[in-house]
C-alpha cells in the first residue's frame, strides 16, 4: 500500500518534468530565457559621468566632478589614486598645559600618576569599582593637566599592563592618532569627580559604573517671561 501510494505522489512530477521539457524544446538551451554568455565592453561607460580628464590609454579614468550648486569642477587630484594620501593629515590636539614643564618633569608626573592609579586599582582602600575608577579619573585629569602630550602613550601602558583590553584594541582605543587625543582633552575638562566621571566610566564599562541617570532640568531663567496662559500654536507661514 504504501509502494503504491509512492508511486501516486510521484506520477504528477514526472509529468509536469515532462511538460516543462516539451515546452522549453525538450531541454535545448534555445528556448531558456535570457542569454547564454556575456561579454563586458573593453571601454569605460563614459556614460557614467558628463565629463573626465584626460589620462594616458590603461589608466584609471579620471571624472571632472561638477558641483551645479556651486558652479565649479573639483581639481582632479580629488580622484587621481596617486595623491591621495596615504596617512591621516588631521592634527592632534592637546589640552593646554597648566604648568610649563621640562619634559622630564613631565615623564615624572606620568611615572607617579601611573603608580598612583595602578595603586587605587589594585589595592583596597578604596572599594567598590564605580569608585575606584572615579578615583583613578581624578588622578588621571592631572596628567591631562600637566603632561597632556604623554597621557595617550600613558593610557596605553596602563590599558595594557591591566588586562582591561588587548594589546592592539588598547592601541586602537588609546593612541594618539586615534583617540588618545581626545581622551586626553576630555580628562583635562571633565567634571570627573562629578556625573562627567560616571558617565566616563560607564562609557568604558558597565562593570565599572551604572549608566547615571537622567538629571532634571531646571528652566528657572532660560525664557525672558513666563508662557502665556492659552498659548496657542502659531499659523505656518
Amino acid at each position: 500500500m504504501a509502494i503504491g501510494c509512492s508511486i501516486m505522489a510521484v506520477v504528477p512530477l514526472l509529468a509536469q518534468y515532462t511538460l516543462a521539457q516539451a515546452g522549453y524544446g525538450g531541454g535545448a538551451s534555445t528556448g531558456i530565457p535570457g542569454v547564454s554568455s556575456f561579454v563586458a565592453p573593453a571601454g569605460y561607460p563614459t556614460s557614467a559621468f558628463s565629463s573626465y580628464y584626460p589620462s594616458p590609454s590603461g589608466q584609471e579614468p579620471q571624472p571632472a566632478l561638477y558641483d551645479p550648486v556651486l558652479n565649479i569642477t573639483f581639481p582632479r587630484n580629488l580622484t587621481n589614486p596617486d595623491t591621495i594620501p596615504l596617512n591621516d593629515p588631521d592634527p592632534v590636539y592637546y589640552p593646554q598645559p597648566i604648568a610649563n614643564l621640562s619634559t622630564a618633569a613631565q615623564q615624572a608626573v606620568i611615572k607617579s600618576i601611573l603608580s598612583e592609579v595602578s595603586e587605587i586599582i589594585n589595592g583596597s582602600s578604596i572599594q567598590g569599582n564605580c569608585s575606584k575608577c572615579i578615583a583613578a579619573l581624578s588622578v588621571a585629569k592631572s596628567a591631562a593637566q600637566l603632561a597632556p602630550s604623554l597621557v595617550p602613550a600613558a593610557m596605553v601602558a596602563l590599558c595594557t599592563s591591566s588586562g582591561f583590553h588587548s594589546a592592539s584594541t588598547c592601541a586602537e582605543d588609546f593612541e594618539a592618532s586615534t583617540f588618545g587625543a581626545i581622551w586626553t582633552q576630555v580628562l583635562g575638562l571633565a567634571d570627573v569627580a562629578g556625573l562627567d566621571g560616571q558617565y566616563i566610566c560607564s562609557s568604558l564599562s558597565t562593570s565599572f559604573c551604572p549608566a547615571p541617570g537622567v538629571s532634571p532640568l531646571n528652566m528657572t531663567g532660560l525664557f525672558p517671561k513666563p508662557k502665556p496662559a492659552n498659548a496657542k500654536k502659531p499659523a505656518a507661514s
